[in-house]
């Protein structure tokens, strides 16, 4: 079995909180935080939008943290399209990490036993910038040393609902298979 490397994080964001904010600062705070496709994709729901937030973090948290050179639209998603069962995107890495998916997978199984709080959606990102270059520096020290600099890492995020809350799980992997 072939094990690959991968980064996990977590993340809540309360709805209110992030729909004061969007409410107060209007499309300042979301060109801020969301790419145009990020934008796009939440409109002006107050959950999608804090779903996107909720992403964001928890591949934040996978990658150590804001590296220095951070911006919140270092992860461009989604790619394909979320909660699209058959995109070209979730297929190839499905084929490309299995692994990786099935624990993403179990993670979220686990979550819905133990809290009753399904993540039934499913949002694919690319990580550029200062946050691609330290999730790479942290995934070549778990032994992929033979990873080249331009190798993308990919994001896969699922998020749920409980009441006002959102919570995100992520996983990063380095992509070998190609994805753009």
């Amino acid at each position: 079995m072939t094990v690959l490397p991968a980064l996990v994080g977590v993340d809540m964001a309360e709805v209110p909180r992030v729909a004061r904010a969007v409410a107060d600062l209007g499309g300042t705070y979301l060109r801020h935080l969301l790419t145009p496709a990020e934008r796009r994709a939440a409109g002006v729901d107050a959950v999608a939008v804090t779903a996107s937030v909720a992403m964001k973090e928890s591949l934040i948290k996978a990658v150590g943290g804001r590296p220095v050179g951070f911006r919140w639209h270092d992860f461009d998603g989604p790619l394909g399209q979320p909660d699209e069962a058959a995109s070209p995107v979730t297929d190839l890495l499905e084929e490309a990490a299995d692994p990786v998916m099935d624990l993403l997978d179990e993670a979220a199984a686990r979550l819905r036993a133990a809290a009753d709080l399904p993540l039934d959606h499913q949002v694919v990102h690319r990580v550029r910038g200062a946050s691609r270059a330290a999730a790479l520096a942290r995934l070549t020290t778990q032994g992929t040393a033979t990873t080249p600099a331009t190798t993308p890492v990919v994001g896969v995020a699922r998020w749920g609902r409980h009441g006002d809350t959102v919570v995100a799980l992520a996983i990063l992997i380095v992509d070998n298979g190609g994805v753009r």
